[in-house]
This record gives structure tokens, C-alpha cells and sequence, in this order.
């Protein structure tokens, strides 16, 4: 009786339901012609034609190949499957990252390995040329392999015979051990059609999880001023959006008449104040979204990366239709930016994988004249909370963020100082 050795087994890839039955078939017909290859009376190939022979009572010859250890043997068994045809490109890539994570281990190194001139080449290079790839295959498959190795289990095998990717084996392995396996499995079982697919449905489920549903999310609506309302705010913030006042001085509208809005100073220190005590109201992994026009981008920006992680490429809105400039010396602008922040050491990740270029026609619920649609704060809105947490407006305007944030059931915190536009946001938000 021939011995089955677990760590030899695994290295083994495993056949399709369709090849094993092949396989069979062949050698019931034929009979075992290739001999079994062992060492030590334990099997280092032929592990599937052992099995069908064992089966059905078929006579076998064996073949005894002579290693010094364990270690040996295995790397025989690793060069012997390298050079098999049926392996997929990232099998072969697996057994070649184990050779050359075994060969530097062993102390394969540059001073020791020459090629046939006579010069002095590296492991990576030496294996390249034995197996026809790169030098720089050869480094990046062991990198990926010494990532894998320190996964689960399961995680190998997969990568072993061929149901997962080389690269979306790493990615998982560079998950919690305890989720590993739950990621592959929604590969396995479809749900997923990547890993990183898999893991925001993971994300996701775990937030829902750990939330308490609510089935009436608390909606307050205040009408003040926002940076003295947000330092007294009790509760934490999960998600701000927000369009500040951009502060400029004085524009011309299309039929050339004057629209005065608040200094330009002045709007920039409101928004650091306000930046201040978001940064201690907020949860610790809440997300920030705040509109900017073009002009005041990079000043926005400059202000919000003091308090927080903020992305580096805006978010794009494409409106419909362009706003208003004198159309003899400029391009009108149809555009507005999004800087989506986070709080830093936040990890809430994103439901969704959106693009940076979201296109949605601008509303007339009211006429407000920075009213935003609601179907792209509801985007929003979606992407970085759960039904049930706070979303917080502290320039709410005539509150779309709240008719969004209601409709999706979450919370709703909105703080107004303009009277007749607050009372407008109310009877939005409020007759929901």
C-alpha cells in the first residue's frame, strides 16, 4: 500500500469533474501505462490514477525516484508540474512563484547562479529563461505566492486548481483572515464577479449588521446659524452634504444685472470654522460630500484637506443646461464639482464602484438657485451610508439633502439661517 502524504497531495492540482472521469475511462479501458512516481513508498505524481486503480482493483507499476527530504522531493514535484501543458496561465505563474520563493529561501542567489557563458545571473532570471517568461513575472508570481501562502487554506487550493485568478487570490489574502473565505465563497457561489465586488458586498453586510433599524429616522430641521448648531449637536454624524456659499463678491447674470452674495472672506472662514466642529461631530468613519463651483475649487479644497482625507480628483456633476456669464467673453460653464472627504482613519468603503463624471439634470422643486436634483444626492447619499444613520446639511438651502435622505430612510440633520428658504426645506422635507 503506497502512502498518501498530505503536503505532497496539495500540491497537486485538482481535475475537473470531466477530466477525472476521462481519466477513468482511460484506464479502465487501457490500464495504468504511465508508472506511479514515488519516493519513500509516498506518491509525488499519479495521485488520481492511485485513486482510479485503488477503485477498480487495476494493477499499477510504480516508479522510485531518490530526494534527500521532504524538501526535495517537493521541488521535483513543483519543476514536474511546470512543465505539464494543462496547467492555466495562473497555476503556472503559482508553481513558478513557489520556486523562486523556494530557491532564494535555499539561497539561490546572484553570486551563486551562472548562466551557461559563464556570467552571473540572478534566481529570478535563471528560472525566467528554464520556463520562457520574464524575470519580471518570475518576481511579481512570488510576491503573489508569499502573500497567498499566509492565507487560508482554501485560498491556495483555489488559486491551485484554477478557480481563481493568481491576482484576485492576492487581493483576498490581503483581507482579515476571518473573511478570507466568506469573500471566496461569494466568488464561488457567483454573488460576486470579483473580489472586490465581494468585499463591498461584505462591507455592506456588516454595516447592515451592526445598524440598528429605525423604522422613523430622526429628521431635525433648525433655522440658525450652522457653526454655533453644529457645536451643540448631540449625536454623531455619519455623512455631511453640503453646497457652502462660494462668497463671490458680485456677478453679472445673463441680462446683466447684479447678484450679491456673501464675501469671499468670509464664506472661507466660515467654512474652516464649520470644518472645525465637523471634525468632532462626525463619526469615525463618516464620509463628507461639498459642492464647489470652478472659481473657488482649489481654495475649498485647500481648506477641507487641513481637516480631512480628501480626494484628490473632484467628482464632476454635468448639468444640463449652463449657467450664466456674458457670453461675448467667456464659455459658459455646465459643470460643478463634488470634493468627496473622509474623516481621517476612516474605513467605510463605497457601495458602489461610480465613476467621477455623474450627469444629472437640475431640478425645479423650488427657486433656489443652487438647488441640487435629488436623484444625485441620493447617489450620494447611498454610496457612503446605511438606512438609518444621520445625514447632516449645515447650509440646507431649500433641502433637497433632505427630501434624498428621507426617501432612502435615513436621518436627517438641516440647519438654514435664511428664514423664508428654510421655511421652504421644511414643507419638503416635512410632508414626506
Amino acid at each position: 500500500m503506497l502512502i498518501i502524504n498530505p503536503k505532497f497531495q496539495k500540491l497537486i492540482p485538482t481535475l475537473s469533474q470531466e477530466e477525472f472521469n476521462q481519466l477513468e475511462k482511460n484506464i479502465i479501458d487501457d490500464g495504468c501505462r504511465d508508472p506511479l512516481v514515488v519516493w519513500n513508498n509516498a506518491i509525488i505524481d499519479g495521485h488520481n490514477r492511485y485513486a482510479i486503480c485503488q477503485k477498480h482493483a487495476i494493477e499499477f507499476k510504480t516508479h522510485e525516484l531518490l530526494f534527500d527530504g521532504e524538501s526535495s522531493a517537493m521541488a521535483w514535484m513543483e519543476d514536474n508540474q511546470l512543465g505539464r501543458r494543462n496547467l492555466t496561465p495562473d497555476q503556472f505563474r503559482w508553481f513558478l512563484g513557489r520556486k523562486y520563493n523556494r530557491e532564494k529561501q535555499q539561497g539561490v542567489r546572484t553570486d551563486l547562479t551562472l548562466a551557461q557563458n559563464g556570467t552571473k545571473i540572478n534566481t529570478a532570471q535563471k528560472i525566467a529563461e528554464e520556463n520562457g517568461t520574464s524575470k519580471n513575472t518570475v518576481k511579481r508570481a512570488g510576491t503573489a505566492v508569499a502573500k497567498i501562502e499566509a492565507a487560508t487554506p482554501e485560498i491556495q487550493e483555489a488559486v491551485r486548481d484554477g478557480v481563481i485568478s493568481l491576482p484576485a487570490a492576492s487581493t483576498i489574502a490581503s483581507e482579515p483572515t476571518e473573511r478570507q473565505n466568506r469573500v471566496l465563497d461569494k466568488i464561488i457561489d457567483r454573488k460576486a464577479s470579483n473580489p472586490q465586488q465581494a468585499i463591498r458586498q461584505l462591507d455592506q453586510e456588516g454595516r447592515v449588521a451592526s445598524t440598528v433599524p429605525i423604522d422613523d429616522p430622526e429628521i431635525m430641521l433648525i433655522n440658525g446659524e450652522c457653526v454655533a448648531l453644529t457645536k451643540n449637536i448631540s449625536f454623531d454624524i455619519d455623512l455631511v452634504i453640503t453646497d457652502p456659499p462660494y462668497g463671490i463678491d458680485t456677478h453679472n447674470t445673463r441680462r446683466g444685472e447684479a447678484d450679491y452674495s456673501d464675501g469671499q472672506d468670509y464664506a472661507l472662514e466660515l467654512l474652516d470654522s464649520l470644518c472645525k466642529e465637523l471634525v468632532e461631530k462626525c463619526s469615525k468613519d463618516a464620509h463628507l460630500y461639498f459642492f464647489s463651483g470652478y472659481s473657488h475649487y482649489p481654495k475649498f479644497k485647500e481648506i477641507l484637506s487641513r481637516w480631512f482625507d480628501v480626494q484628490d480628483n473632484p467628482l464632476i456633476w454635468v448639468k444640463e443646461n449652463h449657467t450664466m456669464c456674458d457670453f461675448s467673453t467667456s464659455y459658459p460653464n455646465r459643470h460643478e464639482y463634488i470634493i468627496f472627504c473622509r474623516i481621517h482613519g476612516s474605513k467605510r468603503k463605497l457601495a458602489n464602484c461610480v465613476p467621477d463624471v455623474l450627469n444629472f439634470k437640475r431640478e425645479r422643486s423650488s427657486t433656489h438657485s443652487a438647488e441640487k436634483p435629488t436623484e444625485l444626492l441620493k447617489l450620494l447619499i447611498d454610496q457612503s451610508s446605511l438606512p438609518g444613520e444621520m445625514v447632516f446639511d449645515p447650509f440646507m438651502g431649500s433641502g433637497s439633502a433632505g427630501v434624498a435622505a428621507r426617501e432612502l430612510n435615513r436621518g436627517f440633520t438641516g440647519v438654514e439661517m435664511d428664514k423664508d428658504w428654510y421655511d421652504v426645506a421644511e414643507s419638503r422635507i416635512v410632508r414626506l
